[in-house]
């Protein structure tokens, strides 16, 4: 004698008439068992992403629009930044945001975002007059000065009367594409509570 369905199925008779009438006993187990599996699945544990001030490694390589390579710390040890902290260019800082352990992505930074637009006020002439006779035999064109000031700056030119000097960042005006990779995360500890006085 065939099991009637109050017996076969776990569920209600009532709710399980409401919800599937006219199943057998056996499609209504079956769905049941799927219900308490789907039920009792662990919640699964969040991944924990790089957020404010956070203290992480990373990767990156970085490239211009041309394909050159201005930096890339891949036969290094990995680079370490505080998250927000301001190390870094803004474009940089905010692409580390969100990620997970592991995870790589590019992202291409504007100007804006990266060294700033050149300005042609940092292009300096110098005359020579102003310079002694030894250290312009020590200058050569490439060379980074370091002005007055503590600013850097590209010697670009010499000529018989002048000195061009460029104060602008090297990468300034360029759009930089970096490729990232974060290696390892390590989240703030809150400051243990101070003692008690007396």
């Amino acid at each position: 004698m065939a099991q009637s369905p109050d017996r076969a199925c776990p569920i209600n008779p009532r709710i399980a008439h409401i919800l599937c009438p006219g199943l057998s006993g056996a499609v209504l187990l079956i769905v049941a068992l799927a219900l308490a599996v789907a039920c009792s699945s662990p919640t699964p544990t969040p991944v924990p992403v790089a957020e404010e001030g956070d203290r992480v490694l990373l990767h990156y390589h970085g490239t211009l629009d041309d394909g050159t390579v201005f930096d890339s710390s891949r036969d290094r040890l990995p680079f370490e930044l505080v998250v927000g902290s301001g190390q870094v260019i803004e474009g940089f800082d905010n692409a580390v945001r969100g990620l997970a352990v592991g995870e790589t992505v590019t992202v291409r930074i504007e100007p804006a975002e990266a060294y700033g637009e050149r300005i042609p006020e940092l292009i300096l002439e110098v005359p020579l007059d102003q310079v002694s006779a030894e250290e312009v035999s020590q200058i050569a064109v490439g060379m980074v000065l370091v002005l007055p000031n503590g600013a850097q700056a590209v010697v670009t030119s010499i000529t018989d009367t002048t000195l061009t000097l460029d104060a602008n960042p090297r990468l300034a005006g360029e759009a930089l594409t970096f490729e990232i990779e974060l290696v390892e995360i390590f989240k703030p500890t809150s400051a243990p509570e101070p003692a008690p006085v007396g």
